[in-house]
């Protein structure tokens, strides 16, 4: 019994500190796994605070945005291409170029008559001398003394001299005996003979039938036609086509001169013809005449007349001489249009307005029908009064009337003012009142009231009446 109980003591002395021992073992594992716990997630939490933050240059580019760049000392900025520091740029503040430095020669633009280089690149533009600092002057840019003018082959070489540049002109150099001075001396450049003179005619050799003009030996010349005439007694001919001067025996012009029928006449004009009825021939009318042109040895056609207002084009007499017609080559260029035209009333036809520009010259083109056309029956005939009636409204019953209402038109007007406003007595017998009735129009002949064989002026007539005409 004592044995048994001194082994459970001794059992429970060495359980209970191994069960300690092992309980402090895994408090620590749980509190080493809870710090990595919390350290896994403040670094989550880094990370998603980092995933919101905007690069750092972002910010920057946005505050650019936004605001300029805070200006600093321009002894911090470095100057661009073409620039360089102002002499005092430590002293200066600024965020630009333009503010900092100086611009160099490597940004001017020479002007003409200069050239660039890079040897001038560093140096500074000058607003007084910028050219000078920046550029070589060419020839062309020269200013050559009096008398001189730039050589031409030089113009666009460097300026070293004067010698180099610039060449005497032809004013200094005098052009003696028979030779001329060319024109404009002092825009020539030369130093002999060839480069600024010219021979007169008194060195030039007239040829042929031509012989020396003597008025004209001083001047400049070196052909027959400028120094020489032509003395028409040495030519015994001409060629064909040509005709011989005879009003005189020495011309300025040619001897020989030249007839119309060498001449081809230009667009819109021709050779004037003559017809031979019995040979069934024709000819130019002027080809023996002398001439060279158009105006000399032609005629305008109608080609170059303008057919206006009542008159059209006509294709057909375009290349034909042109012929007037009291003044006007209208009639023989042109056609009339339909405004010309007469209608013949008479046959049934008048004026029709909308034809009038039709280059047509007959009734049924260029008219309308009008009551003549119009066929009235048995008892009635045409009132005279309708007789250039035209259109819809032309008809029987406004075109006609009975007979012996047109029986007493005949030969008559009507007087709108009645038959005792009428004072001649020719007219009264020829007129007649026209009022309306019940049944159309009443006629009433005019004749003359005549008591105890008195005539005592004109009357409608009673006894000379016709009821139920026409308008």
């Amino acid at each position: 019994m004592k044995l048994t109980c001194v082994l459970v003591l001794v059992l429970s002395l060495v359980v209970q500190p191994i069960s300690d021992a092992k309980k402090l073992v895994q408090a620590e594992e749980k509190e080493t796994v809870e710090e990595k716990e919390d350290t896994s997630k403040e670094g989550d939490s880094a990370s998603d605070e980092k995933s919101d933050e905007k690069p750092p240059e972002a910010e920057v580019m946005k505050e650019s945005d936004q605001e300029p760049p805070a200006e600093v000392s321009c002894s911090q900025r470095r100057c661009g291409d073409g620039w360089a520091p102002k002499s005092d740029h430590h002293k200066l503040k600024g965020s630009t170029d333009e503010e900092c430095c100086r611009p160099t020669c490597a940004l001017y633009k020479c002007p003409d008559g200069y050239k660039s280089h890079e040897k001038y690149y560093t140096n500074i533009v000058e607003a007084n001398d910028s050219t000078h600092a920046c550029c070589d002057r060419l020839c062309s840019a020269y200013d050559c003394n009096a008398g001189f003018l730039v050589r031409e082959g030089r113009r666009s070489m460097l300026a070293e001299s004067h010698d180099f540049c610039c060449d005497v002109t032809c004013v200094s150099f005098p052009c003696t005996g028979r030779w001329n001075s060319k024109a404009d001396p002092h825009l020539r450049t030369g130093s002999n003979m060839a480069e600024c003179c010219e021979a007169s005619c008194a060195m030039w050799n007239c040829t042929g039938a031509w012989e020396a003009k003597p008025e004209v030996l001083a001047k400049t010349g070196t052909s027959n036609e400028e120094c020489c005439w032509q003395n028409c007694d040495k030519i015994p001919t001409c060629p064909v086509g040509h005709v011989k001067r005879t009003e005189a025996n020495k011309t300025d012009g040619a001897c020989c001169r030249p007839m119309c029928s060498l001449h081809s006449c230009s667009d819109g004009f021709t050779k004037p013809m003559i017809f031979n009825e019995e040979a069934d021939t024709s000819k130019a009318a002027n080809d023996d005449m002398i001439g060279e042109s158009d105006e000399a040895c032609c005629v305008e056609t109608c080609k170059r007349h303008t057919c206006e207002g009542d008159w059209a084009e006509n294709p057909r007499r375009e290349y034909q001489a042109m012929v007037l017609d009291n003044g006007s080559a209208n009639p023989f260029c042109c056609n009339p249009r339909c405004s010309l035209h007469v209608c013949n009333v008479t046959a049934g036809w008048s004026k029709d307005e909308s034809k009038a520009e039709l280059d047509k010259q007959d009734d049924p083109s260029c008219c309308q029908n009008n009551c003549r056309l119009v066929p009235c029956p048995a008892g009635k005939a045409l009132n005279i009064l309708a007789e250039n009636l035209t259109g819809k409204t032309m008809n029987e019953h406004s075109c006609c009337e009975i007979e012996p209402c047109a029986k007493l038109r005949k030969g008559k007007h009507p007087v709108s003012e009645g038959c005792k406003s009428i004072e001649s007595g020719e007219k009264c017998l020829q007129s007649y009142e026209m009022k309306e009735s019940g049944t159309g129009s009443q006629l009433t002949a005019c004749g003359f009231l005549t008591v105890n064989g008195q005539t005592l002026g004109c009357v409608a007539s009673e006894t000379n009446a016709v009821d139920g005409c026409g308008f």
